[in-house]
């Protein structure tokens, strides 16, 4: 009897779980530019994005920086592009870091 009460409540959990992830709203995600150039000035430990996407958004570029001495990553946000229209964005990750990583971010 404890075995089938066991195998009810999750069954019921199952559903119960279900339906919620149902019931969320999921909002779609706005468009990056995409028609981008990259550029990198590591004496400066710096990188740039000029996109010439015509999109509505704002974007920047945000880049991850490794520490050497084991701590966590940070993240540098770069220069804010207001849409629509072209520019770059340029972020720098700060001394004792190198770049490890970016992407472009819609505010």
């Amino acid at each position: 009897m404890f075995q089938a009460r066991r195998i009810r409540i999750g069954a019921l959990l199952a559903l119960v779980a279900g339906t919620t992830l149902v019931a969320f709203d999921v909002q779609p995600a706005a468009a990056a530019p995409t028609n981008c150039t990259y550029g990198w000035n590591l004496s400066l430990n710096q990188e740039s994005a000029t996109c010439t996407d015509l999109v509505q958004e704002t974007w920047y570029l945000r880049l991850t920086c490794e520490r050497f001495n084991g701590l966590p990553d940070i993240h540098v946000n770069g220069s804010a592009v207001y849409g629509p229209g072209r520019g770059t964005s340029i972020a720098r990750c700060p001394s004792g870091t190198e770049i490890s990583g970016s992407t472009l971010m819609i505010l």
